[in-house]
């Protein structure tokens, strides 16, 4: 009888750009989808293509810079000033970000949403103890 492959979880540090305003509520409730926030970096008027993210996810980035440039956009939007934050992960919640082009295949294809676009997503709640602030030095 064939026996399945069981894929092991690996435990990832990803980053996480947001803005300031955001830092009490995530450090109380964790990084949360926009299912229960409501707020998208990505929300444009209706003329405009639809950019918005999938409610059920956690956008990550590969790198800090990465995540610093996604958090100017949050200070934009909300104002406050950029961070990024560090966050413990594991491998069995990630996804491909959808505008990476993977995420009508295979899940497992986050390593290649990550590897081409730098940026992948998490199904569900990062919990505040698996988040940090990245206090590295970014060049700007």
């Amino acid at each position: 009888m064939p026996c399945l492959a069981v894929s092991q979880e690996e435990i990832l540090v990803l980053y996480h750009g947001t803005s300031s305003v955001f830092l009490e509520r995530i450090f109380k409730q964790g990084l949360l989808p926009r299912k229960y926030t409501g707020i998208s970096n990505w929300d444009v008027p209706e003329s405009w293509i639809d950019m918005s993210s999938n409610p059920e996810l956690v956008y990550l980035a590969s790198t800090p810079e990465k995540a610093r440039n996604i958090g100017y956009r949050a200070v934009e939007v909300y104002g406050g000033t950029p961070v990024v934050l560090e966050a413990r992960v594991s491998s069995h919640y990630l996804f491909p970000d959808e505008d990476s082009g993977f995420a009508v295949v295979l899940r497992k294809n986050w390593r290649k949403s990550l590897e081409i676009r730098g940026t992948c997503a998490y199904r569900g709640i990062i919990p505040p103890n698996d988040i940090k602030i990245y206090k590295r030095t970014i060049a700007t």
